[in-house]
């Protein structure tokens, strides 16, 4: 089926960096949906829509190397507790590239971090993982030639 890619290439960039080795990353909206039924509604139940709330959920290999220029546990967590907010981008970067496949979705916006866990288990590998509330509306676009 054309068009149709296997996770491992599309890639989420927090701030201007990407992360020390994701794992995953998704991205979920939740929209509230208001009960506006009164007694003229009868046994139906009308509803609209309220407000519209995205988040994204990470998980990433984690470093204690404090020279990284990749994102880590500390940064988000510095973010967190400075109450930064963060852009993000998430494409898809191609089989281990850097730049953006020309003609693939793109989503950007800006987030909070509202929780990251790190994880250092006993004789596996360490691990973080995030979950960052957009603040506003993500744009949504298509990559276009550099």
């Amino acid at each position: 089926m054309a068009g149709v890619t296997v996770g491992t290439t599309v890639k989420l960039k927090v701030g201007s960096a990407f992360l020390v080795g994701e794992v995953s990353a998704s991205i979920n909206l939740t929209a509230g949906i208001i009960d506006v039924s009164s007694k003229a509604s009868g046994r139906v139940t009308n509803r609209e829509y309220g407000r519209v709330a995205e988040s994204i959920s990470l998980s990433s290999l984690a470093s204690t190397d404090a020279a990284l220029t990749t994102q880590n546990f500390e940064d988000l967590r510095a973010a967190a507790i400075a109450g930064t907010k963060l852009a993000f981008e998430l494409t898809d970067y191609g089989s281990g590239g850097t730049v953006a496949v020309v003609g693939a979705h793109k989503i950007t916006g800006n987030a909070l971090v509202s929780d990251v866990t790190w994880d250092v288990p006993d004789n596996d590998r360490m691990t973080f993982s995030a979950t960052l509330q957009i603040d506003g509306a993500s744009t949504t676009a298509t990559v276009t030639a550099p």
